[in-house]
C-alpha cells in the first residue's frame, strides 16, 4: 500500500497498530523488500495464520510485484532512490558517492 493510503485508511495495518506496538516499514527502493514480503507470506501460511488465496496474502504479493516493477534506480549501498525525470541512467555512479566493498564506485541499478 502506498504511504498516503496507509496513513489515511482506517483498516490499514498502520492504523490498526496499537500506539505502543513496534512496527517495521519496508520501502520499495530497498532491494530486499520484495523477498522479505514473500518470506512473510510463506511464514504466515506455514504457521496457519493465512491460506494462499486469502485477500491479505494476495495484497502482499501484489505489493512485492509492484516494488519489483518500480522504476526507481537504487544504490545498493545507501539505498538512495532516484526517479525520472533525471539525466541519470542505469549504470551511472551513485550521486551520493558510495563506494562498494572493493572501493569501486557503486553503479545505480547494478548490485555488486
Amino acid at each position: 500500500m502506498k504511504k498516503s493510503k496507509e496513513l489515511t485508511d482506517q483498516k490499514s495495518c498502520m492504523s490498526r497498530a496499537k500506539d505502543d506496538e513496534m512496527v517495521f516499514v519496508l520501502l520499495a527502493r530497498d532491494w530486499a523488500s520484495p523477498a522479505t514480503i514473500r518470506f512473510w507470506i510463506a511464514e504466515r501460511i506455514r504457521i496457519g495464520k493465512n491460506k494462499p488465496g486469502d485477500p491479505q496474502i494476495i495484497e502482499a504479493e501484489k505489493c512485492a510485484e509492484a516494488m519489483e516493477e518500480d522504476d526507481v534506480l537504487t544504490c545498493p549501498v545507501c539505498l538512495l532512490g532516484i526517479r525520472e525525470p533525471t539525466s541519470l541512467k542505469e549504470g551511472d555512479p551513485c550521486p551520493g558517492g558510495c563506494v562498494g566493498v572493493d572501493g569501486v564506485t557503486v553503479k545505480l541499478g547494478i548490485p555488486w
